[in-house]
């Protein structure tokens, strides 16, 4: 002992030397036999490492020792159960760590890139529950009953990995009796006891994880495609809103062009740019408003199937049933294993006493021997028992192999349709700008046509233009030779081309006026349109 404490190297915190004057073996880490978890492992190893230490320059003193203590026993323990590996995982915290860190922690423990990482908590994603830069001392409190569930995004095989254990073989008594010999056997099947009963207590916790996490898995599913499902609903009211709206300008457009007719010629050299202008802006948008149409026509199949599989079908929890995994059977193991175990102690307390006693009595005797036939009864009891708990393990394994495949192309199926939505909302957002800025524009042009309209008519005809022009000055002679004009008389063809003016004045201002009203009325419609789309964006907002 005195040349392994003084010849080893630094950072060195065992050595074993299996034959006399033999080779030693030096290593630095503690054995894959070792109780603890991986995650505390690598704080306690430095601590041994650090105590261990001969050199003087090296060596730590109390001062340094507590303060190591005191950070490790401050760390947030964060229980971890890694699905893909049916493992169970002990993660410890700097209470300082962000969301960052403890993806980095994990990622150290099982190789997984932290792109990959789907961490679960109470049925939701778990940077749902905490935010990036919140610290981990303000984490939710996991128990390795209620662990966060790890699965991985890419990788869907499933492989089970057992902790490396010493093997636990019951001895045998000897056919005679011997009160030393069978002290000793029966302290070495305690011991094997004992050892199979952690193996029962591993497994029956990974069977119970496994079940705990995958209807954890099945519930944030159903919660992810209902939001998707009612956030669908949002955009399709929009969208059919913002279709409404532009079959508004459509119709408008129509009886904009059949008014205009009425108020002058539809092949006017002057006015013919102003209508196509007018053709443009609504026939440019035609095409934009179909391949949002189509956009939405193209998802809510797909949505309302998956919606239909997952949640009303229960396909997952179906795929999982369907398994037939005995997890209530399981449940009760460990509570059997340790009575088991207090029996095997109760009958090697009772050996003991029989060594102390050295010689036995007739009677003590077959108390003796019934005590070692107790202790082999109970020891097959214990191998049956992890016998079935293994077999239920490497079952629920097979059977959360084939779920998860599954579960898979489920999860990616509704991430492909979640980026299909935000793409169809992109779109629209899109189509509502520019069709905002079309109605501006096509306002703007129609007013610009109906003005050169009202000059071309003034144009055209000289006896409205004459009537435009002497109006003022017909008032003002109406006034004061009211009884000159009454008593003046004119020609009949005279009073034809008043009547024509007139008529032709009447209709070109009535024209005017309903081609008003109805900019007036569009206009309305587009506002109401516009509040829609608002309260709909913010309830996707809300929804989101």
């Amino acid at each position: 002992m005195y040349h392994i404490t003084t010849e080893k190297e630094p950072g060195v915190i065992s050595g074993v030397q299996t034959s006399e004057n033999g080779p030693i073996e030096w290593c630095t880490e503690l054995p894959e036999t070792c109780q603890l978890s991986l995650g505390l492992r690598k704080l306690v190893t430095p601590l041994l490492a650090g105590l261990l230490e001969v050199d003087p320059q090296r060596m730590w003193n109390f001062e340094r020792f507590f303060q190591e203590v005191t950070m490790i026993l401050s760390r947030k323990v964060a229980h971890v159960f890694y699905v893909n590996r049916v493992q169970p995982l002990t993660i410890y915290m700097d209470p300082k760590h962000r969301y960052e860190e403890l993806q980095y922690l994990i990622c150290e423990q099982t190789d997984m890139n932290p792109a990959n990482q789907l961490i679960l908590y109470d049925n939701k994603h778990l940077y749902d529950l905490v935010d990036s830069e919140q610290p981990a001392s303000s984490y939710p409190s996991t128990t390795q009953r209620t662990p966060l569930a790890l699965f991985s995004k890419q990788d869907d095989d499933i492989s089970l990995t057992l902790p490396e254990t010493p093997a636990a073989k019951f001895g045998s008594f000897p056919a005679l009796v011997s009160v030393e010999h069978d002290a000793a056997v029966g302290k070495s099947m305690c011991s094997a006891g004992h050892a199979i009963k952690r193996k029962i207590d591993y497994f029956s916790k990974c069977v119970h994880l496994t079940e705990y996490s995958v209807v954890m898995f099945i519930e944030v599913m159903i919660q992810e495609l209902t939001k998707l499902q009612n956030r669908m609903g949002h955009v399709q009211s929009l969208t059919s809103a913002v279709s409404d709206r532009f079959s508004q300008l459509v119709a408008n457009h129509r009886r904009f062009l059949m008014l205009t007719q009425m108020c002058g010629g539809n092949q006017e050299s002057t006015t013919q740019p102003l209508r196509e202008r007018l053709e443009d802006l609504v026939n440019n948008k035609v095409d934009a408003e179909k391949s949002v149409r189509d956009s939405l026509c193209s998802i809510v199949p797909v949505v309302n199937q998956l919606h239909e599989r997952v949640v009303s079908g229960r396909q997952l929890s179906r795929q999982w049933q369907q398994g037939g995994n005995d997890v209530n059977a399981v449940e009760r193991a460990p509570n059997k294993a340790a009575t088991y175990v207090t029996k095997l102690r109760e009958s090697w307390q009772h050996l003991l006493r029989d060594r102390a006693a050295r010689t036995l009595t007739f009677n003590d005797e077959q108390f003796h021997l019934l005590e070692k036939m107790k202790m082999k009864e109970t020891a097959k009891c214990l191998e049956t028992l992890l016998a079935a708990v293994t077999a239920t393990l490497h079952h629920t394994t097979d059977t959360l192999a084939d779920w998860c495949k599954v579960a898979k192309v489920q999860r990616v199926q509704l991430e492909i349709e979640e980026t299909d939505v935000q793409k169809h909302e992109a779109l629209l957002i899109s189509f509502q700008a520019t069709l905002s800025d079309t109605e501006e524009r096509y306002h703007q042009t129609l007013s610009e046509l109906l003005a050169a309209i009202k000059d071309k008519k003034l144009q055209d005809d000289p006896i409205l233009q004459a009537e435009m022009q002497d109006s003022g000055k017909n008032k003002q002679n109406e006034q004061g030779d009211s009884t000159k004009h009454k008593d003046s008389q004119k020609s009949k063809k005279e009073d034809i081309n008043k009547a024509k003016v007139k008529l032709s004045l009447q209709e070109m201002c009535e024209a005017q006026e309903h081609v008003m009203k109805l900019l007036e009325e569009n206009g309305k419609i587009i506002k109401s349109f516009q509040r829609l789309a608002v309260l709909s964006d913010s309830a996707t907002t809300s929804g989101k």
